[in-house]
């Protein structure tokens, strides 16, 4: 954590965009909300109330920037406690206002989820933010169903000589024994039934499945069509077991017929 003599001289000298950013970084490991949308470009202390109580202690390993009037890049290499970020280096935009460089809030399609441009657009309007937070939990949640679905199936297949479910027969009853719960077949993002099992590989044995790593298991969707829910993306987890979500171009690529 940057010590606060430290953030009380940035604060009494003329801040470069440098500064700024340096600033950001304290109040943010200081989790003072007001000090940070003080220092964003339209920034207001009650929008960021909704960030949570505890952000990611961060620290910069290396910082530059270049200056073209009132404009600023700030290029910043930082590390972070966060286990879902690894770090590393971003580029954020400042501008000179009423005599103090502040950040540029990033559009909410652009911004990387853990940026500090992110926040600052936290700071001015929150709710897209919010939707964007709220859009990604979903996706997340979507492909640990179609994940968890598909290794019911290979479960299944392991109890039944290798074999897929047979046609004809309930796809839905014949994995309930492997899954924890029917609602991983309901979609976070329709509140529906949203996953179906590939009917072209029921009553199919595994040996017979050419390419497994292509060929899809588990599919957001029905009836042999995809439904890409999540930003464009659609959740599908394949016959060795893996799970990804993917958009159009990608999914032109799988394969259904075993």
């Amino acid at each position: 954590m940057v010590a606060a003599p430290l953030l009380v001289l940035l604060l009494a000298r003329q801040a470069s965009p440098s500064d700024t950013v340096r600033q950001f970084i304290a109040a943010w490991n200081a989790n003072d909300h007001a000090a940070m949308a003080a220092l964003v470009l339209g920034g207001k202390k009650t929008n960021l109330d909704l960030m949570p109580e505890a952000l990611p202690h961060v620290d910069i390993t290396a910082i530059s920037e270049k200056v073209n009037g009132s404009d600023a890049i700030v290029t910043v290499t930082i590390a972070t406690t966060d286990r879902n970020r690894r770090g590393g280096t971003e580029t954020d935009n400042l501008k000179l206002n009423s005599g103090k460089w502040l950040l540029v809030p990033a559009k909410p399609t652009d911004a990387d989820p853990g940026g500090l441009a992110t926040i600052a657009a936290f700071a001015v309007n929150p709710g897209p933010m919010m939707k964007i937070a709220n859009a990604s939990a979903k996706a997340t949640l979507c492909l640990s169903n179609v994940k968890q679905l598909g290794l019911g199936c290979l479960l299944y297949t392991n109890d039944h000589d290798d074999k897929f479910i047979p046609k004809g027969q309930d796809t839905h009853k014949a994995l309930a024994p492997y899954l924890k719960n029917r609602d991983l077949w309901i979609c976070p993002a329709t509140g529906k039934v949203g996953y179906s099992v590939n009917a072209q590989l029921l009553g199919k044995s595994m040996q017979k499945v050419a390419k497994p790593t292509e060929t899809i298991a588990i599919y957001e969707g029905a009836n042999g069509k995809l439904e890409f829910r999540h930003e464009g993306r659609a959740a599908i987890c394949f016959v060795d077991g893996h799970a990804k979500l993917v958009n159009k171009a990608e999914a032109a690529k799988l394969r259904f017929k075993p």
